[in-house]
């Protein structure tokens, strides 16, 4: 019998210190969680109006954000001390690497080490890509663009699919 209370006394304390150890680690740590709706981050550009940026996600150690050109847009990003990490949503692109070029296109990912100087250029449809930059120097990634005036508005327009009507019958 002893050895069964001592059982039941450590899951116990076991399972206090699992549920207190998380509430500990977060606030000593002093990060906390954030979520952010895209629709409602300001889309950002620089004087090269063909290119967008919107800037999702920072922390300490990493930038998360979307990144767009217009058909045909270019755009040359001077090299960076952070990786680069780059999934295409929507369109192709050519990301001309050094003398090297790579075709992206459509559920496509691209890997950029630090210190590659990139320069994009956009197929005949919109290129719009989910940008990843691993490091520190990456929270400060377009802070000097400027929000986009003419670019979309929060609340978008809600379009719904027209769906068939239906007769509901209570037989």
């Amino acid at each position: 019998m002893g050895g069964w209370i001592r059982c039941l006394t450590a899951a116990t304390i076991g399972a206090m210190v699992a549920l207190v150890t998380p509430f500990v680690v977060a606030e000593m740590s002093g990060h906390r969680v954030t979520v952010t709706h895209v629709d409602r981050v300001n889309s950002l550009v620089n004087d090269n109006t063909d290119v967008r940026a919107v800037p999702i996600q920072k922390g300490d150690w990493g930038y998360l954000g979307e990144f767009s050109l217009e058909p045909g847009g270019t755009y040359e990003r001077a090299a960076s001390s952070d990786e680069e990490f780059v999934y295409v949503l929507t369109g192709n692109a050519v990301a001309k690497v050094g003398e090297q070029r790579y075709l992206v296109g459509r559920r496509m990912a691209l890997y950029l080490p630090a210190q590659a100087e990139v320069k994009w250029t956009a197929g005949s449809e919109r290129f719009v890509a989910v940008q990843f930059f691993a490091g520190p120097s990456s929270r400060g990634r377009y802070e000097d663009w400027r929000v986009d005036e003419d670019g979309p508005v929060w609340p978008r327009p809600r379009i719904f699919p027209r769906s068939p009507r239906r007769e509901i019958s209570m037989r």
